[in-house]
């Protein structure tokens, strides 16, 4: 059959992607027969020139319209349309205590059930529920958590909304005090300088790195120790408290390089583990003060890194660098010696 008389047809969809299914077509006919392909009655015969009806999310149509003109028969290609099975949206939280959290979401229309998916774990499924509502259970005081969800219809699963991220309430008052943290690795980026080896990573696991120490000098060229605390976030178990102080230990090396004081910067960086390159500082490093041969010392910066630090939002990393060259820094070589070398005070009260 020629398709001459029919010149276009197309299919869209109402408010929801999968809900009112609009097939609309032109041409010169003046009756049309709409087919769903496979199903030998007509899905609707009329003057009209589209068909609205309700659809099933994550379903594939096959349409054809046909028109008689002049007594001949012309019948459309086929066209095929495949609906989509949208996320779920406002996802939110309610009822959040040091252990529990309630999420709920607006209900999916026609949608059989949802999956619950850990963010933090790469979107683990934790749970399913019928109803628009789902309380996460055995969670940790002071813990940053992020949760999405998916609906579920005839097996197929949407793609997962846009995740909601909170905190769980600490299980009591976090008392006034000191509390110190270390990093769980620590590596130093040997940054170079002219005629030097090229940048790389070293772990901090020689004489000159002491285990969680870290070095300048002549040779290596400027580098910069990084320390990764990981994931979870150490510093939650602060979560609501009032920050007073917040000081890193800095430790340097009793010989070699510069015999005179020499300046350290110290910064954040969000990386959770040692990355491929160099970290990309998350803010402006701060000048804490310089150290003489064999000196030592707490050194204070901003409160509002520990601030950072405690909420999860900058809780990741901390770096030393960016100083003179010619020196060199590292914990002491006792191992029985506290605080050590990258160790973080956070004052409370």
């Amino acid at each position: 059959m020629s398709t001459k008389p029919i010149d276009y047809m197309v299919v869209y969809y109402g408010d929801v992607a999968w809900r009112d299914l609009v097939v609309r077509w032109n041409g010169t006919g003046t009756s049309w027969r709409l087919f769903e392909e496979g199903v030998s009655e007509p899905l609707y015969e009329g003057a009209d020139q589209q068909y609205i009806f309700t659809g099933h999310p994550s379903t594939r149509y096959q349409f054809r319209v046909e028109t008689t003109v002049d007594g001949e028969d012309y019948s459309s290609t086929v066209l095929t349309y495949t609906t989509t099975l949208p996320a779920p949206i406002n996802l939110g939280t309610s009822d959040v205590t040091d252990a529990t959290a309630t999420l709920t979401w607006n209900a999916g229309d026609g949608v059989e059930s949802y999956e619950i998916g850990d963010v933090s774990q790469s979107y683990a499924v934790v749970g399913a529920s019928f109803d628009p509502t789902f309380t996460v259970t055995r969670l940790s005081p002071s813990s940053r958590c992020s949760y999405a969800v998916r609906n579920v219809y005839k097996g197929e699963r949407s793609r997962w909304s846009r995740p909601i991220t909170f905190f769980t309430h600490a299980s009591s008052v976090v008392s006034a005090g000191v509390y110190d943290f270390a990093p769980s690795s620590t590596y130093v980026w040997r940054a170079g300088r002219v005629g030097s080896t090229n940048p790389s990573w070293a772990p901090t696991n020689s004489n000159w790195f002491h285990g969680d120490g870290f070095v300048w000098g002549d040779n290596h060229g400027v580098q910069s120790t990084y320390f990764f605390f990981g994931s979870p976030n150490p510093f939650n178990v602060l979560y609501g408290a009032t920050v007073t102080k917040c000081e890193v230990f800095l430790s340097r090396y009793t010989t070699g390089g510069d015999p005179g004081p020499v300046l350290s910067r110290v910064g954040l960086h969000e990386n959770t583990e040692k990355p491929d390159g160099e970290p990309t500082p998350t803010d402006a490093s701060v000048d804490v003060g310089e150290l003489n041969r064999g000196q030592s010392g707490w050194f204070e910066v901003p409160t509002e890194w520990a601030e950072q630090l405690i909420i999860g939002a900058f809780a990741d990393g901390w770096y030393w660098g960016g100083c003179h060259e010619r020196f060199e820094m590292a914990k002491n070589v006792n191992a029985s010696v506290t605080p050590r070398l990258g160790m973080i005070r956070i004052t409370v009260g």
